[in-house]
């Protein structure tokens, strides 16, 4: 009996695993977009980007810059984390301007070894 309980923990940390290295990128520092996919939207409204960042080294700064300036002040986001942080959840929003059609998102994130640039666009109806 107690082989079994020992092997099904085994099974369980294998298939979790599995799951966690399909959502971030080892041996880099990894952001992955985590609310529903905005592909899309209408001007006037707010984009919500819910992201999680994580790194095996030591993250040190996130950057999120719009092509096109949003209404909200701080549509250009800069942090700078602390020496000891490898993983945190950002929630970015963008107040849609009215006279732009397309805004694109540069995500920046540097750990202590490594730089990663993810990209996304933005359609505005």
């Amino acid at each position: 009996m107690k082989i079994s309980k020992i092997s099904i923990l085994f099974i369980m940390l294998a298939l979790t695993g599995f799951n966690v290295s399909s959502s971030f990128d080892f041996n880099n520092p990894s952001v992955t977009v985590s609310s529903e996919k905005v592909e899309e939207t209408e001007k006037g409204k707010v984009v919500i980007l819910s992201l999680s960042l994580c790194s095996s080294a030591n993250l040190e700064s996130f950057q999120i810059t719009p092509d096109k300036p949003g209404l909200n002040a701080d549509s250009e986001l800069k942090y700078v984390f602390n020496t000891i942080t490898k993983q945190a959840s950002v929630n970015y929003y963008f107040s849609v301007p009215e006279n732009v059609t397309e805004v694109s998102f540069t995500m920046t994130l540097n750990d202590t070894d490594r730089k990663t640039i993810k990209i996304r666009e933005v359609v505005i109806n």
